[in-house]
């Protein structure tokens, strides 16, 4: 096969991946790619690399890490959501361990033109925010940090923090927001195993990786018509997924799948998931009944099943997904014959959309007055 044929292939699955997959996170920011190979690593046990290269903005400049004392070197970007996110997150943790612990928040990656400019952003950010931000922080202006800890971990991806024990050591890389609490408390206590436990985050990865690829296939083979095909993928998947609410991802998928393959069949896997797995699971049954509804093609026995769903979700969903409840009965309502029913539920909905704070959803507004008018209409 000729090489830029294969190149993209591999891209497209990768592409459809990143789109498709349950359990994507949403919690980090890509960054771009290294300028040039790095041949050194820096992995987990590994002595940490120097504090070099820092343009200090907040806080005393930390010129070398000293023994007995556990540090976090937190890379991250004022454009960056998730890394603002974690601001006070880094904060309390700062507090909570100020006598043992020193917190580092280096700004990296920032999009100005000059090194001079990418120190005075992230100072101006850093000053807007105040007591906010408790914890030192300075700019790797010049990517020397980057270089030097980044790049030779393979981490592409922000915020990142790196944990250093009291003897040197890298002891953890990975999200401040996944499990950086109790990696800290166990490296502060002494009960920290690093090699073990990056071992065993290394085995999640790859268990990982085989779940965004039978969700990505189920994708690709669902948009080729091949329901039959990717509902077998869902069904190993299944078996290898135990978090909940990425579970409920894939049964949704799955049900829709099977709506598509053998609406009998789809049903009846409706009403089991109805009755068993997704029965508190207010969104998923909402989504489900909506996935019925929006097919004109869909037969009296769809609609019912929907209805059912429909009537779950409300029944069960919180006061924030009210909105989304009611105008999912309204419309399961709509397509079973209760016309008045439709109308009451659409009419709610809206005033429970204009009772929340904040901005107005106008798209959920507009798509349920485009309904009741459509109810209305239909009465006559």
């Amino acid at each position: 096969m000729n090489i830029d044929v294969l190149r993209g292939c591999v891209a497209a699955v990768i592409l459809v991946a990143s789109v498709v997959s349950p359990a994507r996170s949403q919690d980090a920011v890509p960054v771009p790619a290294p300028r040039e190979a790095v041949v050194r690593r820096l992995a987990v046990g590994d002595d940490a690399p120097p504090l070099a290269g820092l343009s200090w903005i907040k806080g005393e400049p930390v010129r070398r890490m000293e023994s007995g004392r556990v540090y976090v070197i937190e890379f991250w970007a004022t454009w960056c959501g998730p890394c603002r996110a974690a601001i006070p997150h880094l904060t309390r943790l700062q507090e909570e361990h100020k006598d043992r612990v020193t917190i580092i928040g280096v700004s990296a990656w920032e999009r100005a033109g000059d090194a001079g400019e990418r120190i005075a952003v992230a100072r101006r950010f850093v000053e807007e925010q105040g007591a906010a931000m408790a914890y030192g922080v300075a700019s790797d202006a010049d990517g020397e940090m980057v270089r030097a800890w980044m790049e030779p971990a393979g981490r592409r991806s922000i915020p990142t923090s790196f944990v250093v024990d009291g003897h040197g050591r890298v002891a953890w890389i990975g999200n401040p927001g996944r499990g950086l609490d109790d990696v800290l408390e166990k490296v502060l206590s002494g009960d920290f195993d690093a090699r073990a436990h990056a071992a065993a985050e290394a085995e999640a990865a790859k268990i990982k990786a085989r779940k965004d690829e039978l969700f990505a296939r189920a994708g690709l083979l669902e948009n080729g018509g091949k329901e039959a095909e990717a509902i077998k993928l869902l069904d190993e998947l299944l078996q290898i997924e135990g978090e909940p609410s990425a579970r409920g991802v894939i049964q949704r998928n799955r049900f829709r799948m099977m709506m598509k393959a053998d609406a009998e069949r789809g049903r009846a896997l409706g009403d089991e998931l109805l009755a068993g797995e997704l029965q508190d699971n207010a969104y998923v049954l909402y989504a489900m009944a909506e996935t019925v509804l929006r097919n004109d093609a869909a037969t009296e026995a769809d609609c019912s099943l929907a209805l059912r769903l429909a009537q779950r979700a409300h029944e069960i969903g919180d006061p924030a997904g009210r909105v989304m409840t009611l105008d999912g009965l309204g419309f399961a309502l709509f397509r079973t014959g209760d016309i008045d029913g439709a109308i009451r539920r659409a009419e709610e909905a809206l005033a429970a959309l204009a009772e929340l704070n904040g901005p107005t959803d106008r798209p959920t507004r507009e798509r349920i007055a485009e309904r009741l008018a459509r109810y209305r209409k239909a009465k006559g």
